[in-house]
């Protein structure tokens, strides 16, 4: 996590995560952490609105870096999200399947199966 302070006072915080590098669309990113980081409800509501803020702060610092997305707007979002989400969607439950599991398996083949693709999501 990256702070910014202004007179001794967090007034911004930034994420890095470098667990999955790699060069690919930055939404993919953004996909994978929507579904392992929200409920479906959510996103269900709130898809459209964080996707428009995701694109907006990406719009404005690259302008501050000189660099101009002229050609690429919301609907672009909107279509790239739509066409990289089922395959992040997968990968993320993928992920959250092995992260749910709290039971240390020291043999694959003693776990149990339906331990291992049931993970226990909890709700707001």
């Amino acid at each position: 996590m990256l702070s910014k302070y202004e007179d001794g006072i967090p007034v911004s915080l930034r994420m890095l995560d470098f667990q999955l590098s790699r060069i690919g669309h930055p939404l993919g990113d953004v996909a994978y952490f929507l579904y392992t980081s929200t409920l479906p409800k959510t996103r269900q509501k709130y898809l459209q609105d964080l996707l428009s803020h995701y694109f907006d702060t990406l719009t404005t610092d690259l302008r501050l870096l000189g660099i101009s997305l002229d050609n690429y707007n919301m609907d672009n979002i909107l279509a790239d999200f739509k066409n990289s989400s089922l395959k992040w969607m997968f990968r993320s439950i993928m992920a959250l399947s092995m992260s749910q599991n709290k039971q240390v398996v020291t043999n694959l083949k003693e776990a149990d199966a339906k331990q291992l693709k049931q993970p226990k999501l909890e709700e707001d």
